[in-house]
């Protein structure tokens, strides 16, 4: 829904976001099965203890035994979920992470995906991306950098270790100027 997320029947043309499901599934399978994992593995989920993030992981797991991967889904404080994110321990954490109050490529995707990034949790570095990255970033134009952008999401969405699920919508905020002390 954001300017800059993929036009309507674009996203559709990715693997994974392709409206027939059953064919992907069996895709996905087949690939598990090339890979040496005709029965699936199991991967161990690590996310907040929080309800939200557990009904999410609920949802991955769900999800992911479709096609074979049964994920283990570990609850635990945030603050062990931050530390276990800088150490690099956990297979995977489906959590929803916003890019702060703009849905600006510079933003979100500096965030999770520019090499270094203290957001970068999978450590994936790419420079077609950081060139990509810093090619929209110095486009004036909002046309041509949104295009870039399109081509980042693709880009992104084909070969990066991390999943972006979307732009954050654009935090509101509340104010009473006549609140002091």
């Amino acid at each position: 829904g954001s300017y800059w997320a993929l036009p309507e029947g674009e996203r559709e043309k990715i693997i994974g976001y392709k409206k027939d499901k059953a064919t992907e599934r069996a895709e996905a399978k087949k690939l598990l099965a090339e890979a040496g994992f005709p029965n699936g593995f199991t991967v161990k989920g690590m996310v907040r203890n929080e309800t939200s993030s557990v009904d999410a992981a609920i949802r991955w797991a769900d999800q992911l035994s479709k096609v074979g991967i049964k994920m283990e889904i570990g609850a635990t404080d945030v603050a062990v979920n931050y530390d276990r994110f800088a150490k690099g321990d956990f297979d995977i954490s489906p959590f929803a992470a916003t890019s702060g109050t703009s849905p600006d490529p510079d933003t979100f995707y500096g965030q999770f995906f520019l090499c270094g990034s203290p957001r970068n949790y999978s450590g994936w570095c790419d420079q077609k991306f950081e060139g990509l990255y810093k090619k929209q970033s110095g486009t004036l134009e909002p046309a041509e950098r949104r295009k870039i952008a399109w081509e980042i999401e693709k880009y992104v969405l084909d070969q990066a270790a991390t999943l972006p699920l979307g732009y954050a919508s654009p935090s509101v905020f509340a104010l009473n100027t006549k609140l002091r002390g």
